[in-house]
């Protein structure tokens, strides 16, 4: 019982991966709506890191450890900088979890 227990101990004190999430978009066709999405995203308490890809028309975003941001909190983000979502990808620890878009007219 005493092996069982201090084995549950280590495996609550392991760090838990931090959750990401992969963001296909539209309408990003220059640098300054790259950056603006970047910059939107970095201002939150909640983000541990953002790469904003122009060619592939992809936001990657990681959140700090036990923090949690919501598909309409992106969407909101994405739509406030002009642009459209097209569907988000949820990545956490080994296991992922696709989530499309919902169409939205503009």
């Amino acid at each position: 019982m005493k092996k069982i227990l201090y084995l549950l101990v280590i495996l609550v004190s392991l760090p838990v991966a931090a959750e990401s999430a992969k963001v296909k978009v539209t309408g990003m066709v220059c640098d300054f709506c790259a950056r603006g999405v970047e910059k939107s995203f970095k201002g939150r308490d909640d983000i541990e890191k953002i790469n904003v890809s122009l060619e592939d028309s992809l936001v990657e975003i990681q959140l700090k450890e036990k923090s949690i941001l919501s598909d309409e909190e992106i969407r909101k983000v994405i739509t406030d900088n002009g642009l459209s979502v097209i569907s988000i990808e949820r990545v956490s620890g080994k296991s992922s979890e696709k989530s499309p878009a919902k169409a939205k007219s503009q």
